[in-house]
This record gives C-alpha cells, structure tokens and sequence, in this order.
C-alpha cells in the first residue's frame, strides 16, 4: 500500500479526487483511437515521475471492447431458474462481441442502464431513431398489444385512435371480428377489449413489414424506459438500439472505483514460477492476498517512489499474479456454483462492474496483457467473474499500474 507521506505528495490531491475518475476534466486527455484512454500523471515529491494509463471513461463504451478471447456459457442446470426469476443462460465462442454475450439484466447492479429510453440514449448518442426498423428492437415486437398497453402511456389515453399509431394501424390493417373491423378511426382502448387483437404482436408482422417500419411510428414506444418491457432483463445489449454506443459515463449509474493505489511494474515472470506469497490478487470472496503454488505468471511490483533497495517498503516486491492459470474462488448466493465457482485471480481498482485480471506476461518484451471479466448479480446471488477475457490495458516493465 502506499504511504501517508507518498499520496500527500500526489498531485491529484485530495487521493479521492484521483478515485473519482468519471470525468477528468482537468487533465489533458490523449486518445487512443482502437480504445479510448487518457495518461494520468503519477507525481511525487512534487515532480511528475511517470503516468499512468486509464480508460477514458467519457469516450469507452461497450463498442470499443475487442472480441472475447475464449469460449464459454451459462447452463440453466447450475442454478434455479424459478428462485433467480428468469433465464440467464447462454453461450458465446472466441471473437464474440460483448454486446452479444452481456444482456440488459447483467448491467442492473452496475449501471442501471434498464432506467434508459430509447429516447435517452438517442440524446445521447445522435441516433435518429426514424431509422431504426422495428425488427432491431425485439424488446417492443415480442410484447402484445396488450402488453404494450400497460407499458406505454400514451396507448392509455381513450381518445387514441389506431390512425394515430401508424404501426399498429398496418398491424390490424384488414382484422376483424364479427361485427367490427379494426379501421383506422377506431379507439385503440376499444380495439384492444377483444382479445383477438389484444393479443396480437407487431413481432407476428413480415419480415419486410417490421423492416420498413420504424420506432417512432409506434407512437410513445420510444420514450419508455426499458424496464417497463416484459422480458426487458434478457435482451442482450445488441438488441437494444444505441445502447453499445452510449459512453460509460453517461450510463444512468457511475462506476464506483476501489483504487487501493499506483504502482511501478519492477520485473515481468512467466509460468516456470511457483510458490508465491506476497501477491495483491484474488477474490472478494477469498480476499486480495491468494498464495500461487504453480504457473505463477505475475508482475513484479515497486511502490510510487521507486528507490529500490535503498530503502524498501512493505509494498516493495508485491505480485499481480496472472488469473490466466490461477483460479479462486467466487460467486455468492444462488449463483455461487455456475462456472463452478471459479473465478480468475485479480483485482477490482474499477469496482464491481468488472474484474482487472493479467492475463499473458512476455518476458522477450517485458509487456503483459490485462482483460476484463464481468458477473451476473441478481438479489438471490451473483456469479463469480468468469464472462470473459476482454482484452484491456497493455502495461510494461517500468511502467505504472492501478491496482
């Protein structure tokens, strides 16, 4: 850990101001095209010694993750569906994309993106949403019309007309039950007692049909927020229009970092090593302090001040061990067993959102390769961090890292 003395003397003072990174409107922000980040100096002594990188959390959004590097699924049989209250389950292959692998449910506990509208993100994101065709937002297909009813205002108000709900006036274009044909000038609240029309869905429409049609001629759809949609928590993030574009800071709830300190990377070691002791990484579950036995690939880690032997500090010689080969314990509740309970060795300087873990050291190059990993947190339980690895920050010997 870093000392009394040494975060006094950090710049960024007071030490949580260096925390609350979402934004940094103070410092200059360079970025990186293929992943936005921004270098943060790391001073000492009143002397700017290094800088450390980090996302740039005004720019990073889930479309600017590199595909995911390894296989894997959820089954059904490693939990209780009835007591989570939905379906988690699925799988992903190596090179899938994020946006296709988390759903709207896994971002509850660390954004509440759910809270959004279409609407919202559209704001946020210079979407036009007139171009967005009714088959790219299946959250809004697959309810019925009397679903939709419940969920959108505006479908309650007893003047409504099917006329002044384009969509649904092409949805019930030519249905009719005896003694009345859905037309145009029909009040929606009326239309919608049969149960012939209520329980149709703009989903049961062709395929040429949805593509031409668009979200603003369901008229008050877009300004719903999500969680108002049945079924809202296993759309995964690619079904829902704009949401991959939407910055992490602009998401409904911020990051909350767990940033213990700064470090400099002393010496990289790859899997021939074993038996390490003093290392920084593990689980919530096992704690941060998990011995390594064997395949202990990790970084050798110097405190801020880096005077070496000179004068040697608690900190000096810690171990970031690679979560690559080294699995921990993880998961909690009625979620604790998926993945078999394992998960990635590595730390949380992020917070809950996600998992740093250090995946490949190369001793040729002295650089290594961090990735993400992500859970799932429902109110009976959470999953351990295992929805991964997402390519991160790639750090180098002499370098600086947060941990």
């Amino acid at each position: 850990m870093i000392n009394k003395k040494l975060i006094a003397s950090l710049s960024l003072v007071p030490w949580a101001a260096m925390l609350a990174f979402l934004p940094f409107p103070e410092l200059s922000s360079e970025r990186v095209e293929a992943f936005p980040s921004q270098q943060v100096p790391v001073e000492y002594e009143n002397q700017t010694i290094g800088s450390v990188e980090m996302p740039d959390w005004n720019y990073f959004s889930f479309s600017d993750f590199e595909p995911v590097l390894t296989s894997g699924s959820i089954n059904s049989s490693e939990y209780d569906v009835n007591e989570v209250g939905y379906d988690l389950s699925r799988q992903w292959n190596s090179g899938d994309r994020i946006e296709s692998i988390l759903t709207l449910g896994d971002l509850e506990e660390i954004m509440d993106a759910q809270q959004f509208s279409l609407d919202n993100i559209s704001e946020i994101t210079g979407d036009d949403l007139s171009f967005v065709s009714l088959d790219q937002f299946p959250l809004l297909g697959q309810s019925t019309l009397s679903e939709l009813v419940n969920t959108i205002p505006q479908w309650q108000n007893l003047n409504l007309r099917v006329k002044n709900v384009p969509a649904l006036a092409k949805l019930l274009n030519g249905q009719t039950i005896p003694g009345m044909k859905a037309g145009p000038n029909q009040r929606v609240a009326k239309v919608l007692k049969w149960s012939k029309f209520a329980n149709l869905s703009f989903s049961q429409m062709p395929p040429a049909m949805q593509q031409t049609l668009n979200i603003t001629q369901v008229t008050g759809a877009s300004s719903v927020p999500l969680e108002n949609y049945k079924g809202w928590e296993t759309q995964k993030l690619d079904q829902i229009p704009g949401l991959k574009k939407v910055p992490f800071s602009k998401m409904p709830s911020a990051l909350v970092p767990e940033i213990a300190g700064i470090a400099r990377i002393d010496a990289l070691w790859g899997t021939e090593e074993a038996k390490r002791y003093r290392t920084i990484t593990g689980s919530y579950q096992q704690g941060f302090q998990v011995p390594c036995n064997e395949n202990c690939a990790y970084l050798e880690l110097d405190d801020i001040e880096g005077t070496g032997r000179t004068i040697r500090s608690e900190f000096e010689g810690k171990q970031w061990i690679s979560g690559k080969y080294q699995k921990v314990n993880g998961g909690s509740g009625c979620l604790k067993m998926v993945n078999g309970g394992k998960e990635p060795t590595g730390r949380h300087p992020f917070g809950k959102a996600f998992k740093v873990s250090l995946e490949d050291t190369s001793q040729s190059d002295d650089t290594a390769q961090t990735a993400l990993y992500f859970r799932i947190k429902v109110k009976c339980g959470a999953t351990p961090y295992f929805l991964g690895p997402f390519p991160f920050l790639k750090v180098e010997r002499d370098g600086w890292i947060i941990y």
